[in-house]
């Protein structure tokens, strides 16, 4: 079965960067979607110097489309190109996690998504997109090529299983798999995280982390006469609503985030996070055992939805068998709240299983310090509530609530979507 894509010879490549300068300037972009990487830019003898033009792939199965909450993304029947509407983009970034390509890029001017269009009203035509039009040595073409054959695609695995539609007309030979530049200069970039720079980035910590705690309240005032009421808890469960928010690039289209329910983990977190402020706020009427039940369950799933965006983006297990992640992390909270014991000690040392597993596993280098004193704040309220001394005094819950935040920062800090880069270091 045939498809139609790029095309790339990486033998023909020269890096004179005439398609990202085509590419620009007829579609007028203010961002590069378009990029040329460089492998073996230091010129290593054992090794050859070699180039890759790349953009949107237009996979078969986009899991930028897919993931999108606001339904931005739609594909264009005439030419398969997967095309982004801006005025439909929340700026929320999943999908520069989601893409393995890294082709999504956020306009840090119009706060929204931009990428590579396929130049989807000249291919319409008949015409090649710009930036294959622009090739002076024929490196990159846009034809037609066998969908299946996936002897040419090396450098793009088939196992992210969404069918990009770029092929290797020659074999890629002697890249540095290790070299790939990070995304500063608009160069090719792993998408990911490893550290928290970023307003956007905090309020993601913070939406997670006050949804852990409205969650881990609902269960305490559940099992305890000792919990907050009805009405805390409604108004705390706002909080995390309001924090999201700052992570948009466009906060006033909020309200299209539930909008691709079936396909996207991140419209079903927003959507799962309504039904449980719902829950809550039908409490103040109807506090009742079975409404507050309802409310204790519809916290528990919203957690699961939290680390379900994340585990989207990765793909991997160990997302979910994370010492930070938000459920492990409520029921901890809850138990301590509580003063039960028993329950504390089992989550406890899943905590600690899991966050010497991460550290001896695939802890990011820089976290050793904060995972001290994350285990140190553990320790520390672990003991108190063990031996009774001072619990449940102020400073205790504190310095509980502070590891339980640096055990959220590592979890984002350790969060690595898909990628390029990954899967070729692995290789």
């Amino acid at each position: 079965m045939k498809g139609k894509g790029f095309i790339f010879n990486q033998e023909l490549c020269v890096n004179c960067k005439a398609c990202i300068a085509a590419c620009s300037l007829e579609n007028k972009f203010t961002l590069p979607v378009r990029t040329v990487v460089t492998f073996n830019e230091n010129r290593q003898q054992e090794r050859a110097v070699s180039h890759l033009s790349i953009a949107c792939n237009h996979c078969g199965i986009p899991l930028c489309m897919n993931g999108c909450p606001s339904k931005a993304y739609i594909r264009n029947a005439a030419t398969d190109a997967v095309i982004i509407d801006q005025e439909k983009c929340l700026g929320c970034n999943y999908c520069t996690w989601n893409c393995p390509y890294d082709a999504p890029k956020f306009d840090t001017r119009k706060r929204v998504i931009g990428k590579c269009h396929l130049c989807y009203t000249l291919v319409a035509d008949g015409s090649l997109p710009a930036c294959a039009q622009a090739c002076p040595t024929g490196a990159l073409k846009y034809d037609r090529f066998e969908r299946h054959d996936s002897a040419a695609i090396p450098l793009l695995p088939e196992g992210f299983g969404i069918e990009p539609a770029l092929r290797f007309s020659e074999p890629v030979k002697n890249i540095p798999l290790e070299i790939i530049p990070p995304d500063n200069t608009g160069k090719l970039s792993a998408a990911g995280k490893g550290n928290i720079n970023s307003k956007a980035d905090w309020s993601l910590v913070l939406f997670s982390f006050s949804a852990t705690i409205a969650a881990a309240l609902t269960i305490f005032s559940f099992f305890s006469d000792k919990g907050p009421g009805s009405l805390i808890i409604s108004l705390l469960s706002l909080v995390p609503g309001i924090i999201s928010l700052f992570h948009l690039g466009k906060p006033l289209r909020a309200w299209r985030a539930p909008a691709n329910i079936r396909y996207s983990p991140l419209s079903r977190e927003i959507a799962c996070y309504i039904l449980f402020v719902t829950a809550n706020f039908l409490m103040l009427f109807l506090n009742f055992p079975i409404f507050r039940l309802f409310s204790v369950f519809t916290g528990l799933i919203l957690l699961i939805s939290i680390d379900s965006v994340y585990y989207y983006s990765t793909g991997k297990i160990r997302t979910f068998l994370h010492s930070g992640q938000t459920f492990i992390s409520a029921l901890l909270i809850a138990s301590f709240f509580t003063g039960e014991l028993w329950p504390f000690i089992f989550t406890v040392i899943i905590k600690l299983s899991l966050s010497v597993r991460g550290l001896t596993a695939y802890r990011s280098s820089g976290t050793e310090m904060i995972f001290f004193f994350r285990l140190a704040a553990l320790v520390i309220s672990s003991a108190s509530l063990l031996t009774g001394i001072s619990y449940p005094a102020l400073p205790v819950f504190l310095i509980f609530l502070t590891g339980e935040l640096l055990d959220r920062i590592i979890f984002y800090i350790d969060f690595y979507p898909r990628s390029i880069k990954a899967s070729l270091n692995n290789t």
